[in-house]
């Protein structure tokens, strides 16, 4: 914290005001263990009517210090506005609550707890869900390692019955429909777990693939890029866009994917083959020559 410290004051000494320096300045004065607390308010106060990005964290961080500080009707001002932009926010409405309680606000502070037990209360139930929901996941994938592929869809079946919105269900159902040789299914299984949850890496790269193997390259080149715009080190979604684009006759295009792919220390048979056939379409024959002879090496590699 005292370096956080000294580096925001340098830097406000350089650029003067900056909504992002007082705030650095001010949790860094709030947690360096020795100066006083309060000491960090006027810091927060400034980095508000300046502007920074998360205006509802920085209230309920200034509710708190002027809460400590024993002036609760200042804190109440603030963490009334950290509500509205945190509404789901445990801490925010038991700090209210608090607050309004020392006032001798105590319907506002029955109301304020009140909701922060209700917010405790689905945490808490969304929290065993989970665990529930992940160790029967846990139970279905070892199904499906096991190569009993029957049981695996079967428990996933049963675990969607009771959570059809849980993305990680829909994945592995993806996954076994896949090793069943069921693509379509698949496909449909990959494609509503990636609606559930778009930041997801997986169902992005697994749609590619299914969308590759089921013939429509274009669609499955835009699922791989969305799979490596979240991960741009995924190497192996380079080299399937590699395939997508010979398919789609491409060869430029093929080729610095397959190299991306290469460069990202992904290698298999497949790129390899598919890189020498892009070269060949460009005459580019020793260096298709030379892929093709790792190619051979790959294949011939003890597995």
């Amino acid at each position: 914290p005292e370096d956080a410290k000294k580096t925001a004051r340098a830097g406000l000494d350089e650029h003067g005001d900056n909504g992002g320096l007082y705030l650095a300045l001010g949790l860094a004065t709030a947690n360096d263990g020795v100066t006083a607390r309060a000491e960090a308010i006027p810091f927060l106060e400034r980095a508000l009517e300046l502007g920074v990005p998360d205006p509802g964290r920085v209230q309920l961080e200034l509710g708190s210090l002027l809460l400590e500080a024993q002036r609760p009707e200042e804190a109440i001002e603030h963490l009334r506005q950290a509500a509205q932009s945190m509404p789901d926010s445990q801490d925010v409405f038991y700090k209210l609550g608090v607050a309004q309680r020392t006032t001798g606000d105590v319907e506002g502070a029955r109301q304020s707890l009140t909701r922060f037990q209700e917010l405790k209360t689905r945490h808490e139930q969304r929290e065993r869900q989970e665990l529930e929901v992940g160790t029967a996941l846990n139970e279905a994938q070892a199904l499906a390692t096991a190569d009993r592929l029957p049981e695996a869809l079967a428990a996933v079946d049963k675990l969607l019955a009771s959570s059809p919105e849980e993305p990680r269900l829909h994945t592995l159902r993806a996954k076994v429909l896949y090793s069943m040789r069921r693509p379509e299914q698949a496909l449909a299984a990959i494609e509503r777990a990636r609606q559930l949850d778009p930041t997801q890496i997986e169902p992005n790269y697994l749609e590619g693939m299914f969308l590759l193997q089921l013939g429509h390259p274009a669609a499955a080149r835009a699922a791989l890029q969305r799979a490596v715009d979240l991960d741009p080190g995924l190497g192996e979604a380079y080299a399937l866009m590699g395939g997508a684009a010979n398919k789609m006759g491409e060869p430029e295009d093929a080729v610095a994917y397959f190299q991306r792919a290469l460069d990202l220390g992904s290698d298999s048979p497949s790129l390899r083959l598919g890189y020498a056939a892009a070269l060949e379409s460009l005459g580019r024959m020793d260096e298709s020559a030379a892929q093709d002879v790792a190619y051979r090496r790959l294949l011939d590699q003890p597995r």
